[in-house]
């Protein structure tokens, strides 16, 4: 067919920079296919290729005759985007040429349709390096239009102050302890992917307040994982989540406790740390998933889901924790355990088919006073055990 031919003729000429001759070869076969509307995915194809030509083109001008180019590779892009809206390139060649003229804001709906697109193939937008590139030279995650389109928006605590958080390049930062140890008040949206923590946890220092968002739409999820594996000789695997006398606040985020150790847990609050949990998911080995210690601590759990984890919730040392309508399912041991005089509220709550008991008090010591409220709870399992008795309920 000519115009293949004149296609791959063209291909060797911009692989060897002879731009001119590669746009002219190009213009050939954009000729015989607009005759043919059965080519139209072909067609769109050849005018990706001319895009690109002219671009590369343009960057090696001055001036008006670069500005020329850059036009006339827009104009091919839009070409690309009418002969087949779904082929991604002709919206990566539109963005690709605002950038060079200037005109950002009118690219970010170009990139966000390529995620779209993505999304509609199920793939991962973010192994797309090229793209990754052009999402930050765009700097697309600072576009508050653009975050305002998930659904977490609202709960973003710091709106003026955010980062987006990705492993593979496309966000503000790649790490999330990193991001925190820089500032102290700040809210990271953290796209959906797996972030794998080993020996070192995410810890929320004094004076800190960390707000954590995950950017998931419905099938996608943000999780912190540690390893399955075992520690090496000599090495600690910390609490995945630590916070001491800072403030955290995490919504939509997973995790996922992998290695077995009966003292480490998936989110630990101590010396007067505050914590919220909404919407999130724990899944974990340790002892207790969630453990909130020391007077003065508080941990708020809201919607939250914590199922076939070795451990549920630790409530001790006269801290003070909330958990209003969560389930808490399956845990091998103890669902939620009281103990040292910690203060549990629970509303709405549900903590079913626990291998122990579903809840645990320890009182210890005459004058022990159960200070926990209960409203509107299915509880499987209740004990509550002194230094004398044993009752079961």
């Amino acid at each position: 067919m000519a115009w293949a031919c004149a296609k791959e003729e063209g291909n060797q000429y911009f692989a060897n920079r002879r731009y001119n001759d590669a746009i002219e070869k190009y213009s050939y076969a954009i000729q015989i296919l607009a005759s043919n509307p059965e080519l139209s995915a072909d067609l769109a194809r050849v005018y990706s290729n001319r895009s690109a030509a002219y671009l590369q083109m343009g960057l090696t001008f001055h001036d008006s005759e670069r500005t020329e180019c850059f036009r006339h590779s827009l104009a091919d892009g839009h070409n690309c985007i009418a002969a087949d809206s779904d082929f991604e390139k002709g919206h990566f060649r539109v963005a690709k040429a605002l950038l060079c003229l200037n005109y950002k804001g009118d690219g970010l709906d170009h990139i966000t349709k390529i995620i779209e697109l993505h999304r509609q193939r199920k793939t991962d937008y973010r192994q797309d390096k090229v793209l990754a590139q052009l999402m930050k030279d765009y700097k697309y995650w600072q576009q508050r239009k653009v975050l305002r389109s998930y659904q977490v928006w609202d709960k973003v605590k710091y709106k003026d102050k955010c980062f987006v958080i990705d492993p593979y390049g496309a966000g503000d930062m790649e790490h999330i302890q990193s991001a925190i140890n820089m500032m102290s008040r700040v809210s990271l949206l953290v796209l959906p992917g797996a972030f794998l923590f080993r020996e070192k946890g995410i810890l929320i220092k004094p004076q800190q307040d960390i707000d954590i968002v995950g950017l998931c739409h419905p099938g996608e999820e943000t999780a912190f994982e540690t390893p399955n594996d075992t520690a090496p000789q000599g090495v600690i695997f910390d609490h995945t989540v630590t916070v001491v006398n800072g403030i955290l606040s995490m919504t939509n985020i997973t995790v996922r406790q992998q290695f077995n150790h009966a003292e480490r847990h998936a989110i630990l609050v101590v010396k007067g740390g505050k914590c919220m949990l909404n919407n999130c998911k724990f899944w974990s080995k340790a002892s207790g998933s969630i453990a909130a210690t020391d007077p003065g601590s508080k941990l708020v759990a809201r919607n939250c889901v914590l199922n076939e984890s070795c451990g549920g919730i630790i409530v001790c040392g006269q801290s003070k924790v909330v958990v209003d309508q969560c389930q808490i399912t399956n845990v091998a041991r103890i669902g939620v355990e009281i103990r040292d005089g910690g203060f549990l509220t629970m509303r709405d709550t549900e903590v079913s088919n626990s291998g122990r008991q579903g809840l645990v008090c320890h009182a210890y010591g005459e004058g022990f006073h159960l200070q926990s409220h209960f409203d509107d709870c299915k509880i499987e399992d209740f004990a509550l055990y002194s230094k004398l008795n044993f009752f079961q309920m």
